[in-house]
């Protein structure tokens, strides 16, 4: 039909009235005027760059809008824990310290072997994450990564790309010790592509599922080692995972955008603090809620060592309490600490950390101890604190 032609509606004479009826539209059209080719060109663009916008805007928009309403002040502040020293042992021997970092951050130092797990502490804004450039507030990097820890760092542990756990890793590289092993998955590598870090792992290609042992993996002097598990990240919210996706290949510049720091593989790690080729202290990290046990382990790896500290993650967590119970009956651990679980968009404030958005934290805490205090130690640390394990 000729659009030229087309008459909208038609006004018909019915008994004692008239009315207006619609024409139908479900017809082939062609016309002759060109000008109509770019007015619809013109509204296709419009179209679709605004159902890309929504798409890309609208959880971004929902994520902000459930971190700033819903992120709950910690009120009994006695269940957050201090730099404090434990002892698990009469004759204690042996000392395993750790620093808290904030998020899912750790420091751990046996003797003059360090580790650092998931390395993140500026707390860029949400508006920056959302629509800005995201960087690392070198000052607060400086002070909390010392140089004292980063020659001393033999090994670094990413659990996924996310930008909370990785962030400040370019910005420690060029200090970090130059035998420093970063271990991490396939696209993590390639995310860390354009630093200087000249000696990264690709992990994933050994992790196992909960049911297998995998490969032992050893930094440069074999004073760490470290087996990896193949994990999982939970949904932000409504069932959406933000930033997923794979860097397939190497970049040849850092990310500066949350985007572009892609999830890439979870992974949680059994690390082993190695002295004579035996292990003296072990770790599991996991910082990143998984539900069933995925990213735990086969118990027959208890047999030559148990696990002394747990890293767990709670973000995200009030509904997966079952999953932090059942970490504490698999990997029997002297200590759960919870990590990941305050606000992260808001400025690094150890005295006055909120609970991250959705997640009541006290609940968990105490419904953990009730379930599983007897047994293991529970720890809420306060970002930036230190803790010392005698054993």
């Amino acid at each position: 039909m000729n659009i030229d032609k087309f008459t909208s509606v038609k006004y018909l004479q019915s008994t004692g009235y008239k009315y207006f009826m619609p024409e139908k539209v479900n017809a082939n059209w062609f016309w002759s005027d060109p000008q109509i080719n770019s007015l619809l060109e013109r509204a296709s663009y419009l179209f679709s760059n605004s159902i890309f916008l929504m798409k890309k805007l609208l959880p971004i928009l929902v994520f902000i809008f459930s971190i700033t309403a819903c992120s709950k002040k910690i009120h009994d502040t006695s269940i957050i824990s201090k730099s404090e020293t434990i002892t698990i042992a009469a004759n204690a021997k042996d000392t395993l310290e750790w620093i808290n970092t904030g998020t899912a951050g750790v420091i751990a130092r046996y003797k003059t072997t360090a580790i650092i797990i998931d390395p993140f502490i500026s707390n860029p804004p949400i508006k920056k994450v959302a629509f800005g450039k995201i960087i690392p507030d070198t000052a607060l990097v400086e002070k909390i990564y010392s140089n004292e820890i980063l020659n001393q760092t033999k090994a670094v542990f990413v659990g996924h790309g996310h930008y909370d756990h990785i962030i400040e890793l370019p910005a420690i590289a060029a200090r970090l010790n130059p035998d420093a092993t970063v271990f991490c998955s396939n696209s993590t590598k390639n995310l860390l592509a354009p630093t200087s870090l000249n000696k990264i792992v690709d992990a994933e290609q050994f992790a196992v599922n909960h049911l297998q042992e995998g490969t032992w993996l050893y930094n440069s002097d074999s004073s760490v080692r470290s087996m990896a598990f193949l994990g999982t990240h939970p949904p932000h919210f409504l069932g959406i995972t933000l930033y997923k996706g794979n860097a397939k290949k190497p970049l040849k510049k850092l990310p500066n955008r949350a985007k572009q720091w892609k999830l890439g593989t979870a992974l949680t790690y059994l690390i082993d603090f190695m002295e004579n080729g035996k292990p003296v202290f072990r770790i599991f990290t996991q910082s990143s809620s998984c539900k069933d046990s995925v990213g735990l382990f086969p118990a027959t790896l208890l047999k030559e060592k148990g696990v002394d500290v747990s890293f767990s993650g709670a973000a995200t967590a009030g509904s997966r309490i079952a999953y932090l119970q059942r970490t504490i009956d698999i990997a029997q651990p002297k200590i759960m600490v919870l990590t990941h679980w305050e606000n992260f968009f808001h400025p690094f404030n150890p005295s006055a950390p909120e609970g991250i958005a959705k997640s009541n934290i006290p609940k968990l805490y105490n419904l953990l101890q009730q379930s599983h205090g007897n047994k293991t130690k529970i720890i809420l640390p306060q970002p930036g604190s230190r803790f010392v394990l005698l054993r």
